[in-house]
């Protein structure tokens, strides 16, 4: 954003018609612009940014560069964060966190929006020169440009989910952060059918020191950093698996179990990557080479002796394509879009 003269007046106008009407309150405005020697950011006497990092650039952590910088820059300003946060879906769950789209697609995993809010909330919590910071937002809300995660017409950048029925991880996050009454919770608690037999169990408490048991076995007491431990490598059986932290506080006793299923089939795993990372990409060959092959027969490109091959595969390609489009139609009578699981 380019420097305004008629702006700067403007925002000028309005500190001081706010001083006139109130003296005492102290007034602030949130920014977009990452310059911070801006002359908009001379005129309020707060400053706070709405920054996504992590969700929509950059990595969560990054954010506390951003704030050092700024305070470096100008040692003056009083810096908050106005706006953070990511987008999650309460049914959308994986092993191995990868960073989605953020906008214009279906998957936006649970498990990355809580990651986020960690690094965010670090970086914040590191630094006091920092005022004040605004979680975007507790609550799923309707926007209807919006065309991504499990919902269209919803920014599901909630902590609660659109209906207020379901609280997402990264509620407990802050929950465990924040709140004096105990909290113990193990994530991913949603996650039901495991695709691996080892994993990280991730915990959110204000507990202190909390015991991790895993089919009534203890795998070990954790004290966490900002109400997050972590236990790596954990083995999980085949079937069934009921997974239970222990905390305690002032000689009471709080606990938060799960059940979590493995079960090793090579056919579910295939099919899971299948539609994870090979849908449309093969879909999109298919249409290819089915338009190929039409165009091939239909120039007479083929040897008599090969035309027979290029009218199987042509037949192939096309019964494929209809038995996907088959699948989806099916699907989505019972809520399943095919295309959702796609992380591409």
């Amino acid at each position: 954003m380019k420097y305004d003269s008629v702006l700067t007046s403007i925002i000028a106008d309005l500190e001081n018609l706010a001083k006139v009407e109130d003296p005492t309150r102290k007034t602030v405005a949130a920014s977009f612009i990452t310059r911070s020697g801006d002359p908009l950011h001379k005129i309020p006497e707060m400053l706070a940014w709405n920054q996504y990092y992590g969700w929509y650039y950059n990595k969560p952590d990054k954010l506390g560069d951003f704030l050092d910088r700024m305070h470096k820059e100008e040692p003056g300003y009083k810096i908050g964060v106005s706006e953070y946060g990511a987008g999650g879906s309460a049914e959308h769950h994986e092993e191995k966190i990868r960073r989605p789209f953020p906008i214009f697609h279906e998957w936006h995993p649970e498990e990355f929006q809580a990651t986020v809010h960690e690094g965010n909330w670090k970086a914040i919590n590191d630094r006091p020169f920092v005022w004040g910071s605004y979680v975007w937002n507790m609550f799923d809300f309707g926007s209807h440009f919006r065309r991504e995660g499990d919902a269209i017409g919803i920014n599901d950048k909630g902590m609660v989910s659109y209906d207020r029925k379901i609280k997402k991880d990264a509620f407990y996050f802050y929950k465990a952060n924040w709140s004096e009454e105990p909290v113990i919770r193990i994530t991913n608690s949603r996650f039901l059918i495991r695709e691996k037999d080892e994993i990280n169990v991730k915990v959110y408490s204000n507990l202190g020191d909390v015991e991790l048991f895993v089919n009534d076995e203890s795998v070990g007491t954790q004290t966490g950093e900002n109400g997050t431990l972590v236990w790596e490598g954990i083995s999980l059986e085949k079937g069934n698996n009921r997974v239970k932290a222990v905390g305690q506080k002032n000689g009471e006793s709080f606990s938060h179990s799960v059940v979590w299923m493995y079960e090793k089939n090579t056919a579910i795993s295939f099919v899971i990557a299948f539609l994870r990372w090979l849908i449309k990409p093969f879909i999109v060959l298919l249409l290819g080479l089915t338009f190929w092959f039409v165009r091939m027969l239909v120039k007479k490109r083929v040897k008599s002796w090969g035309k027979a091959g290029v009218i199987l595969l042509l037949i192939l390609a096309v019964l494929i394509l209809v038995a996907i489009t088959v699948a989806q139609i099916f699907g989505a009578r019972l809520g399943i879009n095919l295309f959702e699981y796609s992380l591409i």
